[in-house]
Parts: C-alpha cells; sequence; structure tokens
C-alpha cells in the first residue's frame, strides 16, 4: 500500500474550488460531491497508484506527473517508488490551461 498525501498546492486548489462551488455557483451540495469524489478517486491510489495514465502535456519536467479526471477537474499526482508515497499536487479545472497555470 502506498501512502496518501496531499501538497499544500492541492488542499488550496480543493478548496477554492469547493468555495467556488458551493459559494459562487449557490451549490454546496455540489462542492461536497466535489470534494467527496476526488478523495475517493485518490484513495483508490493507496493500492494501485499507476491505475491512471502519465499526463503528456508534463513530460518534460524532472518528475512524471499522472493526471485523474474527476468530473470537470484534473488531479495531477506523483508516484514516488522509493518512499512509497503518492503525492497530490493539484485540482485545477479541465477548462484552464494547466501547464500555463502549473508554471504561475
Amino acid at each position: 500500500m502506498y501512502k496518501i498525501e496531499y501538497l499544500e498546492s492541492a488542499y488550496e486548489d480543493i478548496e477554492r474550488n469547493a468555495l467556488y462551488i458551493s459559494q459562487e455557483l449557490g451549490n454546496p451540495t455540489a462542492a461536497r460531491r466535489f470534494v467527496s469524489h476526488i478523495e475517493k478517486k485518490v484513495n483508490n491510489l493507496a493500492s494501485a497508484p499507476y491505475m491512471y495514465p502519465v499526463y503528456h502535456a508534463l513530460v518534460n519536467t524532472q518528475k512524471t506527473y499522472r493526471r485523474i479526471v474527476v468530473d470537470n477537474y484534473i488531479v495531477l499526482y506523483i508516484v514516488d517508488e522509493d518512499k512509497k508515497a503518492v503525492s497530490v499536487v493539484n485540482v485545477i479545472h479541465g477548462r484552464r490551461d494547466i501547464p500555463k497555470h502549473l508554471k504561475s
């Protein structure tokens, strides 16, 4: 089993997206569902961290990013074989320019 960890950037993304869904879109139920869907998909990585594909838009980086599509969002994560850990890096809306977002 791999350890699951969320980087601060991922926590910030989840919080920002959930607040947007809840407050700006006026749908707190959908915001809770968003968080629940993210957690379910990420928790599956503990037993199968390679079940989702490499995110090829980021292949020229030092780390290999993988991606999970959750509703309209992309969850980016990396697998550390030495530590037997999965690190969730970001949760970004699928319509954003993800490589550009990560550089900022």
